[in-house]
């Protein structure tokens, strides 16, 4: 085929101009004869000559070291082809089929790859650099000592992909399937945007070169999913567990455990007090008023207290009863044999709520230890999340 008739080839409708057949024939007749040299002298004859090639049957081919840069390949069949070294650089291989294909050592830096289907690939050493692979499957994938960097991996399916050796940094991975993903201790994760559906289960991050920040945000999805896949399977635990992990956002948040132990703290304060003002000030009681011992009345010499000293007290009582157990002066109020009924009822639901206090202390308390000590052995604080895009969808293993 000569050069003047490939340069002739001006498709008239914008079906015909995604596609050149004559471009279709030369490079299927290169790979029939298992060189590319004609197609790649071509290319460098024609700089400004747009390949296209939308949805070219190209399975099975051979185009090892071929010029494809900037092509135009939307939706071309590419499944088990020959691309050892080739140059797709800049080009679009959107919705395109790469199953089982040969591209190692290949060049898709700044390529569109939305969506294309990667299944079981050989990519060892690509270059990924600036790529668009949005919504790609890329489900085991061999993708040894590549470089994906600044690349868009936003809702991609990695899904027992093998990551040994590559160097993934600053790119984007919100939504992005990488479970059960085999890593290295070569493996570097650096400085990744991801979300709080960033799946990075059963995957041996501890054998993996990642910074302190992005780690714990990995290891925080895992856990949750983890739990999350638990809860279906415990109908009436799942409550208070939820509960419990909601305290510190499953261990993530140190500033949410201290949050929740101030509002619970003040929560008792306040119940503490206005009950004992309902009976102090509105039904006379002055002796033992409210659940609490001394909140109103100093139960040693039966002296009312300042009113401005009540809340504080209350305040500090509870406070107290959440962190040591009570401290000595004050309590809950005892009944005794000749009170009333009310009197009776007041003191069941004093120590009730004190140990319901004392128990919910502990569990922040103990929380609380255990986020200080994660802060001291992580390397350093949690990274941030970045916002969830509510209109990418993460793909599905099936």
């Amino acid at each position: 085929m000569s050069r003047t008739n490939l340069q002739k080839d001006s498709p008239e409708s914008e079906e015909q101009r995604r596609f050149s057949q004559s471009q279709y024939d030369m490079l299927l007749g290169c790979s029939g004869k298992k060189d590319i040299t004609e197609w790649n002298r071509w290319r460098k004859d024609n700089p400004d000559e747009e390949v296209l090639l939308e949805r070219a049957d190209f399975k099975g081919a051979f185009l090892r070291s071929a010029d494809m840069k900037e092509a135009f390949l939307k939706g071309a069949d590419l499944n088990g082809a020959q691309m050892t070294d080739a140059d797709f650089s800049a080009s679009n291989l959107n919705d395109a089929k790469l199953r089982d294909s040969d591209l190692k050592g290949a060049d898709l830096s700044e390529a569109r790859v939305c969506g294309a289907d990667f299944y079981h690939a050989h990519m060892e050493v690509v270059d990924l650099t600036g790529a668009d692979l949005s919504g790609a499957k890329l489900l085991r994938v061999h993708l040894q000592h590549g470089s994906i960097f600044e690349c868009n991996l936003e809702g991609a399916d990695l899904w027992r992909a093998h990551l040994e050796g590559v160097f993934l940094s600053k790119s984007c991975l919100k939504g992005a399937n990488f479970t059960e993903v085999i890593v290295s201790g070569a493996t570097l994760i650096d400085n990744c945007r991801v979300d709080r559906r960033t799946d990075f289960s059963g995957v041996g991050l501890h054998q993996a070169r990642i910074d302190p920040g992005t780690r714990q945000l990995l290891e925080y999805n895992a856990r949750r999913k983890h739990w999350e896949v638990w809860y279906e399977g415990h109908v009436f635990l799942k409550w208070p567990v939820k509960w419990f992990w909601a305290l510190s956002d499953y261990g993530l948040s140190t500033l949410r455990v201290m949050k929740w132990f101030l509002i619970f703290a003040i929560f008792f304060a306040v119940v503490y007090y206005l009950w004992g003002a309902f009976d102090y000030h509105f039904l006379g009681i002055e002796s033992r008023p409210g659940i609490v011992s001394s909140l109103f009345v100093l139960e040693e010499t039966n002296e009312p207290v300042s009113s401005g000293q009540a809340p504080v007290r209350a305040l500090y009582f509870s406070i107290v009863t959440m962190t040591t157990l009570g401290f000595g002066d004050m309590y809950a109020n005892v009944a005794t044999k000749i009170d009333n009924m009310y009197a009776n009822m007041r003191c069941v639901c004093g120590h009730l709520l004190l140990t319901i206090q004392v128990i919910m202390g502990y569990v922040l308390l103990g929380a609380l230890v255990t986020r200080f000590a994660v802060l001291f052995t992580a390397g350093g604080p949690a990274g941030k999340f970045e916002p969830i895009d509510k209109d990418i969808k993460t793909n599905v293993k099936t």
